[in-house]
């Protein structure tokens, strides 16, 4: 009967393993080079458009009250001060707090009324960073 060297069993176990980590990637259940750049690369946080008024206040309040929040750009005279309209400052505060926390998913999450988006919601001088 012949015998299996070590070098043998650990190729073996080698190729095993190769195979169930291929498995598990292609399953969802480990991230890819190219989702971990769309999750951790240019993405925005914008608020979903059928939030209400009210919501779109409260993430507001939420986001621009956090130690360390910049909200200028949605004040009078700021960059995305126009158009003014909840919606769209929601959205420019959403991203500044999705953005101050390293573009954690679930950083937007604001109680359902955050998406992440992948286009640049950018507009005139209004830069979403």
């Amino acid at each position: 009967m012949a015998r299996l060297s070590v070098d043998s069993v650990f190729l073996a176990l080698g190729i095993v393993f190769f195979f169930a980590v291929s498995s598990v990637a292609g399953a969802g259940l480990v991230q890819t080079e190219t989702e971990q750049t769309v999750a951790g690369g240019n993405t925005w946080c914008i608020a979903k458009p059928p939030t209400s008024d009210a919501k779109l206040e409260d993430n507001i309040n939420f986001s621009c009250t956090e130690s360390g929040m910049n909200c200028d750009p949605i004040h009078m005279g700021g960059d995305c001060y126009e158009p003014y309209t909840l919606v769209s400052h929601a959205s420019v505060a959403m991203n500044i707090y999705y953005k101050c926390h390293q573009q954690q998913p679930n950083a937007c999450f604001f109680n359902g009324t955050g998406i992440i988006v992948q286009d640049d919601p950018s507009y005139g001088t209004c830069r979403f960073l």
